[in-house]
């Protein structure tokens, strides 16, 4: 393939990318979390990067304070400016910056599909990411979804580079990396516990070659620099307290408190904001789905369950999300892994580890199942390596073109309103809330569509909490009850007849249906 065609078709492709984003923003309705993330990102651009309010403030992270530019662009330019719409349109500005960062996955996996295994292989790579529509679903919100998918990506590339060649240069962008992970979601600490096991692994088996003061340099390098870049984003609020001045809400990191009586005085090279955030995430965990405080049951297969997760949860929310080529290729890709010898060394093999780690970790040790977003990182590893197959399929002249143009129709199907995406195995009726739900289906990205609607059907309305006769729209959470307050229990048994933007239900009640449920 020539350059001036590869580039071609690279830059096509990011194109369309950002063009469908464009689109898609303005589309989408404010969803749940958006709110707390930017009013978050707020507070810490004006220097207040602690977390106040328990339960918003949990998850939330320095870095949607990247998402507050165009605000703060707005307000240097024009300092007298107010605005009385609750940061509504502040929110939608910032997703474009979303959207632009979101960009960088695109042309990360481009380059290291390239570099690994050829230009074919970045191409398909990059296609892959393009019309993922669990990616594209999120790229463009304001929450830390998109961005823990960048530094996922980027840490484990740096982490294989660091491993093959210790240089100064791989040893500072590993430790960048790792750093900016850290201030974009509070679950890929665990890409410090991958890496460290990793890195152990590696050091055994190569102790002999290796010079351990090397060893010791590199790691505390990385070290280093990843403490720096976390302490610079929460702004050194509070750094050095000591274990022993923490007010923790979780009963694992009061355990920890309780049973560190030797290094509880010793001050923590962390700001306070990141030690609180993992506390305030994990008490959530602990408290578990169906609580008002944590989020709605956990809910899979028709099933529901409160206090605990479901360890199949993500194995079917895969399964019924994942788009069926991406399926395809990624059994041809464990095939041809299970033929061949895998190198340790080897891009394949680090970040099938990562993603393994984490699907295991989110699938047996996490609670607070809500939604496929929790696990959207793996994604942009996983186009890597299927570029990878693509490519070899390509090679032997198998016909992925209709795969392709398979993959382009399902996407415009729902486009944009992605986040309700679900693939082909749920036809012929695409009944997805008796599979799943919540944010893997209703994130509250959908009531302009719905407003469209009803204007459009004006015999139509929102469901009533009293019974009554006529036609009803519905969201699937709340007509799953999925919060348990049974609001809408006089709609339990109603049976759907259609769905709006595939997120609603419409719901057709006859006074004789009323009537033999003994409602009138």
């Amino acid at each position: 393939m020539s350059s001036k065609i590869f580039y071609s078709i690279s830059v096509l492709l990011l194109c369309v990318y950002f063009i469908n984003g464009c689109i898609a923003i303005p589309r989408l309705s404010l969803t749940h979390d958006e709110a707390d993330h930017f009013n978050y990102a707020m507070r810490s651009i004006k220097g207040h990067p602690e977390k106040v309010i328990p339960f918003d403030d949990a998850s939330t992270m320095p870095i949607s304070m990247v998402n507050t530019f165009p605000r703060v662009a707005e307000q240097l330019l024009r300092p007298s400016l107010t605005k009385s719409d609750g940061g509504v349109s502040d929110i939608f500005s910032g997703r474009y910056m979303t959207l632009l960062v979101s960009s960088l996955i695109g042309l990360f996996l481009l380059k290291i599909a390239t570099e690994l295994f050829g230009r074919c292989a970045g191409l398909c790579s990059l296609f892959l990411f393009v019309f993922c529509p669990n990616l594209n679903g999120h790229t463009v919100l304001v929450t830390t979804d998109a961005y823990s998918a960048l530094f996922t990506l980027t840490s484990a590339w740096y982490f294989r580079k660091a491993i093959i060649a210790p240089r100064n240069i791989n040893l500072i962008l590993l430790g960048l990396n790792l750093g900016l992970a850290q201030l974009a979601k509070q679950s890929l600490t665990h890409l410090l516990i991958i890496f460290a096991l990793l890195g152990l692994f590696y050091f055994i088996r190569n102790f002999r070659q290796l010079k351990i003061w090397k060893v010791f340099v590199s790691t505390a390098v990385v070290v280093v620099i990843t403490l720096v870049v976390i302490n610079a984003g929460f702004q050194f609020h509070h750094t050095g307290m000591a274990l022993q001045d923490y007010h923790f809400r979780s009963s694992f990191f009061q355990r920890l408190q309780q049973h560190s009586w030797v290094f509880g005085k010793v001050p923590l090279p962390v700001p306070e904001p990141y030690l609180s955030g993992l506390d305030l995430t994990k008490n959530i965990d602990e408290i578990g789905p169906g609580r008002p405080e944590s989020s709605g049951s956990v809910y899979v297969l028709g099933q529901y369950a409160e206090g605990k997760g479901i360890w199949y949860y993500y194995f079917c929310v895969l399964l019924f999300k994942t788009p069926i080529p991406v399926i395809l290729l990624t059994l041809m890709g464990l095939y041809y892994s299970f033929r061949q010898r895998i190198s340790v060394y080897s891009t394949g093999f680090i970040f099938g580890i990562v993603i393994a780690y984490l699907l295991c970790y989110f699938s047996f040790f996490y609670n607070s199942q809500v939604g496929i977003r929790h696990i959207l990182m793996i994604f942009p590893l996983l186009y890597v390596l299927l570029g990878k197959v693509a490519a070899q399929a390509i090679q032997r002249k198998s016909r992925l073109n209709i795969l392709a143009i398979y993959s382009v129709a399902t996407f415009y199907f729902y486009f944009p309103n992605l986040i309700a995406y679900t693939n082909e195995f749920l036809l012929p009726k695409r009944k997805a809330y008796h599979i799943m739900a919540d944010s893997n289906i209703d994130y509250g990205q959908g009531y302009f569509f719905i407003q469209n609607y009803l204007r459009s059907h004006p015999d139509t309305r929102f469901a009533d909490t009293l019974p009554a006769a006529g036609k009803f729209v519905i969201g699937i959470n709340d007509y799953l009850d999925l919060q348990r307050t049974n609001k809408y229990a006089w709609l339990r048994n109603v049976e759907p007849v259609g769905q709006v933007a595939h997120c609603y239900l419409l719901l057709d009640v006859t006074p004789a249906s009323l009537k033999k449920k003994r409602y009138e």
